[in-house]
């Protein structure tokens, strides 16, 4: 995710949604002066057009994953709703994402959750294929064949993932299952923008899988 502010300059501009050459609607934050983009293409138009790119260490709370996912789910098609989420420890959530996909498989006690979420769209990191993986202590992410242990990302990374899990975890059908792994993608996506280490392994290994 790329967050973009209009300049100082243009502070008396009125705010009013934006229409991308997609198709794609946003809605700026009339306070803050700043919208939400996902990828290169978007944030390149909206400099055209005189906004900046603004740097930000912002933590993934509840109110920016909702449009994250919302962003994510318009470009795609899809119109889906996201759980009400208020800030919980890392270990609420990371609770309540194992329980949510042992009550998907349908047992009562397990010693291993597993979330196979299949390829995601992670913006400018591509198509990857992620799982998640919590076995007693050891809780494992999984990124087109790159392991790293959970803890070894932010804490609001994890909480984020951990959410998004168990909303994965949840699903009834396809389409809600769909509407999950796009929350997915955008989670992975911060991910690897925050964490360059684990992006750096990822390039190598798409590099290695498509020169093999």
């Amino acid at each position: 995710m790329i967050l973009m502010k209009l300049p100082e300059s243009d502070r008396n501009a009125p705010m009013k949604r934006i229409r991308l050459s997609s198709g794609l609607e946003l809605k700026p934050d009339p306070d803050a002066r700043t919208v939400w983009v996902s990828t290169e293409a978007e944030a390149a138009e909206l400099e055209a057009e005189g906004w900046q790119r603004k740097a930000s260490k912002a933590t993934l709370d509840s109110d920016t994953l909702r449009k994250v996912f919302h962003l994510e789910a318009q470009r795609s098609g899809i119109v889906a709703t996201l759980p009400s989420m208020i800030k919980t420890p890392d270990s609420v959530l990371r609770r309540r994402a194992a329980d949510a996909a042992l009550r998907h498989a349908g047992h009562d006690v397990a010693p291993l959750a597993r979330w196979e979420f299949g390829e995601v769209n992670a913006g400018k990191h591509g198509r990857l294929i992620v799982s998640h993986e919590i076995d007693g202590a050891e809780e494992t992410l999984a990124v087109h064949g790159i392991n790293t242990d959970v803890d070894n990302l932010d804490a609001d990374l994890r909480g984020a993932l951990h959410m998004a899990s168990a909303d994965f975890g949840a699903a009834e059908d396809v389409e809600e299952q769909t509407s999950a792994r796009i929350l997915i993608g955008a989670v992975v996506a911060s991910i690897l923008d925050r964490h360059e280490w684990l992006a750096a392994q990822v390039r190598r290994q798409q590099h290695r899988q498509r020169y093999a």
